[in-house]
């Protein structure tokens, strides 16, 4: 698989992960850095439900089972990573999550905001991951996130998740 291919593959399993992964490592600087970041206060308009969603997701991220993580995706989804698009939740699980997962280590984040209101929010941060494919080496991966939450039926759940790899310098 090319490079770029994986980067988009892993690129926003990493950013949902990020925030467990970190706090499970607090041996690990940034893991710690990240931790702090994901502790800092969400935006006063931030229903705290959305908060506590969104700390729920990131676990279930790190019980590296494709079926928990993508239960906290709409029926009709929408991940973009970079130059690829999953449309649904069982595209999202078994073309993007499922394969990526296990590839995906030394999750963090910076930045993590949250902007909207009503039953629209928009949490947005950058990450950075280390990617390590069968057989070859580790490699480091980072960029920016946005992940698009809807209130459905009384549950946050997320209706778009996009990932912008940073592109290496020329």
């Amino acid at each position: 698989m090319p490079r770029n291919a994986l980067a988009s593959l892993t690129g926003a399993v990493a950013l949902v992960l990020f925030t467990q992964a970190c706090s499970e490592k607090p041996a690990d600087t940034a893991a710690a850095d990240s931790a702090a970041a994901m502790a800092m206060p969400a935006a006063p308009s931030t229903p705290p439900e959305l908060t506590a969603r969104s700390a729920e997701m990131l676990a279930a991220w790190n019980q590296d089972d494709p079926d928990v993580a993508a239960a906290f995706f709409a029926d009709s989804a929408i991940a973009v990573a970079d130059d690829s698009t999953y449309t649904g939740r069982a595209a999202i699980r078994d073309r993007w999550i499922a394969p990526g997962l296990p590839m995906v280590s030394d999750l963090s984040i910076t930045g993590q905001a949250f902007a909207g209101s009503g039953a629209s929010m928009t949490e947005t941060g950058r990450f950075s991951e280390t990617i390590t494919p069968p057989g070859q080496a580790p490699m480091p991966n980072t960029g920016t996130y946005a992940i698009e939450w809807t209130n459905l039926n009384g549950t946050w759940q997320i209706v778009r998740f996009t990932v912008k790899t940073d592109k290496p310098a020329a």
